[in-house]
Formats: C-alpha cells, structure tokens, sequence
C-alpha cells in the first residue's frame, strides 16, 4: 500500500458517516380510526348532495309553481281589557273583480256580520257579490272606540267589497287600525277569547285571521318562569349549606 491509499483511507476514517435516509413506515389506521374517516368523508358527500338537491329543487318550485294568492290580513289582540284590531289588504286583492257602481257612505268604524267596516264620509267603488263566507266572528256590531287608515268595508254573504273610489285594485294597498276599549273578543262576536286563527275566501282572494290573548303568556314564558324558579331554588341551597 503506497503512501497516497493510505492518506486516503486515513481521511475516509475521519469524515463524518453518511445519514441514511429511509422513508418511515406507513401508519396504518385502527379499524376505529378507519371508520371514523370513512363516516367523515361520507358525510361531507352527503351534505354537499343535499344542498345541490335543495337547491335544484328550490328553482324547480319558483319556476313551476304559481305566485301566491293576494290576501288579506287581520289581527285582532286582546289584553285582558280592550280588544285591537289591524288589517292590511295586500296588493292583487281585487284585480279579478268588476266594479259594479259607486255607492255613498257614512261614518262606520265596527265589525259585523262576520265583516269588517273602516269607512267615512265619501263615495266608495263597490265590487260584485256574492260576499265572504265561514267568517270566525258572529253577527254583532260593535263600534269601535277609535280608529285610523283607509277605508274598506265587507261582509260576510252579500254586499261584495267597497274600497275609496278610484283605488288601483291592482297595485294598490289598504290598511288600518281600529281599537274597542273594554271589549273582549266573545264582545266582537269570537267563540272564546283564546287565541286562534283560520281563514275564509271569496271573490278571488282570502282573508286571514288571528286572535291574540296577550293576557295568557305563552307556553314559552311558563317555561322560562320555571327555568328562574329553579335557580333561584339552586343558588338558596348552596347559600343555606355554607351558612
């Protein structure tokens, strides 16, 4: 061996060893692991189908179901003394109705014959009958203490529907109050003074009713009187054991 192989081998001793590089081991999942994934990756599937499929059925509905019927709204609400009333009569209520004259009125601010009239001095359109029907409210009339809107009138099985002369019965809106003071809602002709709803239809739309006892509370409210009663029980134990 010569001088310079030597050298050589003599360095080779000296230099720091090579790092093995090895590609670790795959990490195999648990069977439990393994499901885990698996139900999670599945899920995000399903989610994602879902809400394609509300979706494609969301534009399915617009594009093939017809728009809704105009209606009108009425809320009576009682408080234990007085009875409230508000109506709003949305846009499209009349537009399949022919105007069969103008007729004058007078002053009438009550409920009636299962109808409603908010009306004041003046000359209003009347619309065909036949009337409403199935109305909620029976057959006494009852004025009201005070009220405030626009005029509109109509009864149950005659009389049609008047509205303010010249009124668009296309795009135009009625609405209004009426209040009667120490009044129930059994005084305005209901069965009961619980709360309720219903609806009865006629001359090309539908009228929709609620009554509101805000005199009862809600179940809701029970429920979180409770919820106080029993921290309230809580917070005297605990008090009563550290005394």
């Amino acid at each position: 061996m010569n001088d310079e192989q030597s050298s050589a081998r003599l360095l080779d001793h000296f230099r720091a060893p090579k790092r093995r590089t090895t590609t670790p081991p795959r990490r195999l999942l648990s069977p439990m692991n393994y499901s885990s994934s698996l139900l999670l990756t599945l899920t995000r599937h399903s989610m994602g189908l879902r809400s394609t499929a509300l979706l494609l059925l969301g534009g399915l509905a617009l594009a093939v179901v017809p728009s809704a019927r105009a209606q009108i709204a009425i809320n009576f609400t009682y408080n234990g003394t007085d009875t409230s009333l508000t109506y709003f009569v949305a846009a499209n209520s009349f537009a399949s109705l022919t105007a069969t004259g103008a007729a004058s009125t007078s002053d009438e601010h009550n409920v009636r014959n299962g109808g409603l009239v908010n009306v004041t001095t003046g000359t209003m359109d009347t619309y065909a009958n036949p009337g409403f029907a199935n109305a909620a409210w029976g057959t006494p009339t009852v004025a009201a203490t005070s009220y405030s809107g626009d005029p509109i009138r109509f009864f149950v099985g005659s009389s049609g529907v008047r509205v303010p002369s010249g009124f668009d019965v296309v795009n135009g809106t009625l609405a209004g109050t009426m209040l009667w003071t120490s009044t129930s809602l059994t005084d305005l002709g209901f069965s009961t003074n619980n709360s309720n709803s219903g609806s009865f239809a006629a001359l090309g739309t539908t009228v929709n009713w609620t009554t509101t006892n805000s005199a009862i509370p809600e179940p809701g409210t029970y429920a979180a009187l409770c919820g106080l009663a029993a921290l309230a029980l809580v917070a005297v134990r605990r008090r009563t054991r550290r005394t």
